[in-house]
């Protein structure tokens, strides 16, 4: 995942709706989310945050979309690359963008 600030203290990405990530937000909104590396191993001495998260379409994942451009440059230009691939299965452009808001501790 790639996030981004989604304003009033919520934390986006984009992703595409076909996804299980996006499946598993249509059952049921709860999350947690906890710091990592580009890997997805968890990093030390963080913890986990709970929250909602909601998928959203059209103009407010074409914002989130740019916020994500902007922030990743060339690392997610080639990434879109590799997904490009005829023949990969990730060959999909992304087409939703997903808000956490985080519960108030």
């Amino acid at each position: 995942m790639w996030p981004v600030d989604a304003g009033a203290g919520r934390l986006g990405f984009v992703t595409l709706s076909q996804t299980w990530k996006a499946k598993r937000i249509n059952n049921g909104s709860r999350v947690e989310v906890q710091p990592s590396d580009g890997k997805g191993r968890v990093l030390a001495g963080t913890r986990a945050t709970s929250g909602s998260a909601e998928l959203v379409f059209g103009e407010a994942f074409e914002l989130l979309q740019c916020k994500v451009r902007a922030k990743y440059g060339y690392q997610l230009r080639i990434i879109n690359m590799l997904h490009a691939i005829p023949g990969r299965r990730t060959g999909y452009r992304n087409d939703c963008a997903m808000i956490v808001s985080f519960d108030q501790s």
